[in-house]
């Protein structure tokens, strides 16, 4: 993963990822595995790669016990997340039976599940997930719902009127999720 420079275009910030976008540290001493999931925070962004999470922990020795998996990505949600463990199972990652998830949750991640709109901007690939006979069950994507076709309109105008005035466009994150009770109980 490649991430933009920064405001004074002196430092470029890269994270060292496999070709599943995941980052593993496996140890023939370990016993058991540490899963890291979340979003941009606890993938690195815009920190260099030896400031990670991933890489402080694999360079402890406490941690030699530990196959340590870090599967989290900028941009992703308890929905992203869920999926990756649905097509990535962790037992064909590490063989140790036991081990700890860590799961770095930031309330932009309710936006991220629940189709909001500052998230749907730049992320409808997502996978979209519904709560059926109390069980979650994936419904596809979100660039294939109703809510992203509305979204996709609305955003367009938006765009148009922006250009009209010439005032910058301002889209704000959805805080009004966190308080939806049936967005809450997807994300649980």
């Amino acid at each position: 993963i490649t991430y933009p420079d920064n405001e004074k275009g002196k430092i470029s910030y890269g994270t060292q990822v496999d070709e599943y976008t995941m980052r593993i540290r496996k140890n023939t001493i370990s016993n058991k595995h540490l899963i890291l999931t979340g979003g941009s925070n606890l993938t690195g962004w815009k920190i260099k790669d030896n400031f990670t999470i991933f890489k402080i922990l694999s360079n402890k020795k406490s941690f030699n016990e530990f196959d340590i998996i870090n599967i989290s990505y900028p941009g992703w949600g308890a929905n992203n997340i869920l999926e990756r463990f649905e097509m990535t199972p962790i037992t064909q990652q590490s063989k140790n039976k036991s081990g700890f998830l860590v799961y770095l949750f930031s309330d932009i991640h309710f936006e991220r599940t629940c189709e909001g709109e500052n998230f749907l901007r730049w992320s409808n690939t997502s996978p979209r997930y519904e709560i059926k006979n109390r069980k979650l069950v994936k419904t596809g994507y979100f660039k294939f719902t109703w809510n992203y076709t509305i979204f996709r309109v609305k955003y367009g105008y938006q765009k148009l009127i922006a250009g009209i005035t010439n005032k910058p466009l301002k889209v704000e994150a959805n805080l009004e999720l966190r308080d939806d009770a049936k967005c809450t109980r997807l994300v649980t």
